[in-house]
């Protein structure tokens, strides 16, 4: 059982985004995994990979309260010695400033991560639609050949927006859920 005190940041783990994604974790991360935690709201996606045994999580959002608030439920839950917390974005994602929102003015961004330098097992994406395909190829780069995204936060009725975005990028999917008006996907990376 996780403990968790989301704070002021987006993550309660009631949402069915998160609980689709943590069905998929335990369906596909495989233990002693890089994982990637990318819009990390409160950690619970992070916190959960670390349960399943992932080696090393990386944890990254836009906004300063959720890295905080990562750090704090890490700790509260025994795993921040796997975790590297970060404010900022994978790739070109650090243009857009805080990720709810491209319209907040003068957001100053954080860091930007370089996706070549990751080479994660997988990649957990609970994030908006848009930010999703603007994501999609720096997400494939950061996937060693053959890894695994899972992404949700997705309306229904922007699903193939996220899907074709996802096949130009090179990745495959492998599986789907739905709850509701939402969907999670699986992809992989081709090899």
């Amino acid at each position: 059982m996780l403990k968790l005190d989301p704070g002021m940041a987006f993550g309660t783990g009631l949402h069915p985004t998160t609980r689709m994604c943590c069905q998929f974790l335990e369906d596909y991360q495989a233990p002693d995994t890089r994982v990637m935690d990318l819009g990390c709201g409160s950690g619970i996606l992070a916190i959960e990979s670390a349960h399943l045994g992932a080696r090393e999580i990386i944890a990254i959002d836009t906004d300063g309260i959720a890295v905080d608030a990562t750090r704090i439920n890490a700790e509260a839950n025994g795993v921040l010695d796997r975790m590297k917390i970060i404010e900022g974005s994978l790739g070109k994602g650090n243009t857009l400033g805080h990720w709810l929102s491209w319209d907040l003015p003068d957001v100053p961004p954080g860091v930007a991560i370089d996706p070549e330098s990751l080479q994660c097992d997988l990649i957990a994406a609970n994030l908006i639609a848009k930010v999703l395909v603007f994501l999609a190829d720096d997400m494939k780069t950061a996937l060693k050949p053959g890894g695994i995204l899972i992404s949700s936060g997705i309306i229904a009725d922007r699903e193939d927006e996220v899907a074709v975005a996802f096949a130009a990028a090179g990745l495959t999917r492998i599986n789907r859920r739905s709850e509701g008006d939402w969907v999670a996907l699986v992809h992989q990376r081709d090899a």
